[in-house]
């Protein structure tokens, strides 16, 4: 279960509706942001199957720097110039996180993207 909104109400009470249903508020988000990206975190699995094909199809999409069971990081060369997409999940405690790029502010250098792919895996509960 959902919960869209600030309250944060309804998400720990989907327990007692049922003990097999797990609620999620929409606003568990939080964000690291340095001068050179900004990443957001949020609950998630680290499926990123459909994400990877869509990337592979753009035309801006020139390679993968990493490309890893736990995520990736993807080189595009966008309009504004290079910039990498960096995508990786993570247990924390026993949730998953998902720790990506904010397109306002991805990462402009490899190393910068390398540096954002290695904080998000030190992520833990």
């Amino acid at each position: 279960m959902f919960e869209c909104g600030p309250g944060k109400v309804l998400a720990p009470l989907s327990g007692r509706i049922s003990p097999q249903l797990e609620g999620l508020a929409l606003e568990d988000r939080a964000s690291l942001e340095t001068a050179d990206y900004k990443m957001m975190i949020k609950p998630g699995d680290g499926d990123f199957t459909k994400v990877k094909e869509m990337l592979g199809k753009m035309k801006t999409f020139k390679g993968w720097a990493v490309d890893a069971a736990d995520g990736f990081i993807a080189e595009l060369d966008e309009p504004s110039g290079k910039q990498f997409m960096v995508t990786r999940s993570v247990k924390a405690g026993d949730k998953g996180v998902v720790c990506d790029s904010a397109m306002s502010k991805p990462a402009k250098s490899l190393d910068k993207a390398q540096e954002a792919f290695a904080v998000c895996g030190t992520l833990k509960k």
